[in-house]
C-alpha cells in the first residue's frame, strides 16, 4: 500500500482535521503517515478517533526551538523516509487540510512524482504532492532511515530564512528546500505533472473545491478539495461532511460524535 505524509502541531484548527483528513486518503488508497508535534488537551481525542476509524500510523515529534511549529510539522514531511524501514514505500507527501476525492494520485509508483509545479507559476514545487519510494527520498534529500531529527535539524539550520519572523519567510522553508534538491538532482529525473488552473475560478487548482471559492457539484469528479476552515465550525463541517458522504462510499457518521466531544473540550 501506498503511504501519504500528513503532519500537524497543536493548532486547532489543523489538529481537528487529522482523523477526518486520514479517514478519507485510507478509502482512496493511501495509508496515513502522521507526524504530530506535541501535546494538548485534544491529543488523546484525536489519537482515539484516528486509530479507531482509519489505518494510519502516529509519529510524535520533539519541539525544536527556535523554530516555529509550523516550521517544523511542515518541515517533517520530507523526512519520512527517516521513518519507514521499507525502501520501496511509496510516500507521496499531503496537506492535512486537503482531502482528496479521486485515485487520481493513486499512480506512478516507480517514478518520483511532482504534482502541480503550475500552480507556483514554476517557482516551487508545491509540498501537497510529491511523491516516490522511500529509498529515492533518501537519496534525493541525503538522510538516513532512524535519523529523523538529526538530517531535520541539519536542514534548518542551511536555511537561514526557517528561524525568521517573516511569514513569507517561515512559511515556504519545506518548498524552498525541495526545490533546490530538485534542482541539483536535476528535473529531468522526475515525472512533472501540471494541475491546470481554472481561468473562470481566479486560477485555481483545476478539480478543485477550493475555501476561497466554494462550490461543489454533486455530478463532478473532483481531485480534492481544500477544506473550509476552521472545519469544527458549525457551517463548514456540515458542508465539508456533506463533500465526505458524497464522494467516500463508507460510514463517516463518527465524525459528528468525534466534532461534539471536540467541542466539549475547547
Amino acid at each position: 500500500m501506498a503511504k501519504v505524509i500528513l503532519s500537524s502541531d497543536q493548532n486547532i484548527d489543523y489538529l481537528f482535521c487529522v482523523p477526518i483528513t486520514s479517514f478519507v486518503w485510507g478509502y482512496f488508497g493511501f495509508k496515513p503517515m502522521i507526524i504530530i508535534l506535541g501535546k494538548s488537551k485534544y491529543t488523546d481525542l484525536v489519537y482515539e478517533y484516528t486509530m479507531n476509524y482509519t489505518n494510519s500510523e502516529i509519529f510524535e515529534i520533539d519541539y525544536i526551538p527556535p523554530y516555529k511549529d509550523c516550521t517544523i510539522v511542515q518541515f517533517s514531511r520530507l523526512y519520512a523516509a527517516c521513518l519507514e524501514r521499507d525502501t520501496n514505500e511509496y510516500l507521496l507527501t499531503g496537506d492535512i487540510d486537503m482531502l482528496i476525492l479521486n485515485k487520481y494520485l493513486y499512480r506512478d509508483f516507480d517514478k518520483m512524482n511532482l504534482f502541480g509545479p503550475d500552480l507556483t507559476g514554476w517557482l516551487q514545487y508545491p509540498i501537497c504532492y510529491i511523491g516516490m519510494t522511500t529509498d529515492k527520498w533518501r537519496n534525493l534529500l541525503n538522510i538516513e532511515y532512524d535519523k529523523f531529527h538529526e538530517n531535520m535539524i541539519r536542514d534548518l539550520k542551511n536555511d537561514i530564512f526557517s528561524s525568521s519572523s517573516k511569514f513569507e519567510h517561515y512559511w515556504y522553508s519545506d518548498q524552498r528546500l525541495i526545490t533546490k534538491k530538485i534542482k541539483q538532482f536535476g528535473e529531468n529525473n522526475f515525472n512533472i505533472i501540471p494541475r491546470g488552473t481554472d481561468v473562470n475560478l481566479g486560477g485555481m487548482a483545476t478539480n478543485r473545491i477550493d475555501r476561497s471559492h466554494w462550490i461543489f457539484d454533486l455530478n463532478k469528479d473532483y481531485i480534492d478539495c481544500h477544506m473550509l476552515m476552521p472545519v469544527w465550525n458549525d457551517n463548514n463541517f456540515k458542508m465539508i461532511h456533506d463533500v465526505i458522504k458524497n464522494k467516500v462510499e463508507r460510514n463517516s457518521e463518527w465524525m459528528i460524535e468525534y466534532r461534539e466531544k471536540f467541542l466539549e473540550i475547547k
